[in-house]
C-alpha cells in the first residue's frame, strides 16, 4: 500500500512538472517572445531556460519573475492549459497594446473568436 501511495505522488510530481514546462513554452510562445530575449530577461543563458523547458523545471523564484514578466498569476504556470483552455474566455487588448492581463481586455464575441 505505501508502495501504491509512493507510485501516485511520483506520478503526480512528474504530471506537474510537464504541465510547468508546457506552460512555460506556450506562454513565451503566446507572447511571441524567444528563448534568447525571456533567458536575458530572467539573466540566465538561453541554454539555461531552453532546459527549464525541455528537461527541468525552473525554481519558484524564476517562475515567480516570469509571472511579473508576462503580467499573469504565479498559479497560471501550474494549470493544465489544454483542460482549462475550453473554461476560459479569449480576451483581446482595448488598446491593442497585447497580452498585459484581464482588466485591460475586452471579452471577443463569437464571432471575433
Amino acid at each position: 500500500m505505501a508502495n501504491e501511495k509512493k507510485e501516485t505522488t511520483k506520478k503526480e510530481e512528474e504530471y506537474q512538472k510537464k504541465i510547468i514546462r508546457q506552460n512555460l513554452i506556450y506562454y513565451r510562445k503566446k507572447l511571441k517572445l524567444s528563448q534568447d530575449l525571456v533567458a536575458e530577461e530572467l539573466g540566465v543563458t538561453r541554454a539555461t531556460y531552453a532546459n527549464y523547458e525541455k528537461r527541468s523545471n525552473p525554481p519558484h523564484y524564476v517562475i515567480a519573475k516570469l509571472s511579473r514578466m508576462y503580467r499573469i498569476p504565479l498559479e497560471t504556470f501550474y494549470i493544465d492549459n489544454e483542460l482549462e483552455e475550453a473554461k476560459r474566455p479569449l480576451y483581446v487588448s482595448a488598446s491593442g497594446n497585447g497580452i498585459y492581463g484581464e482588466r485591460h481586455f475586452t471579452e471577443l464575441s463569437d464571432y471575433e473568436k
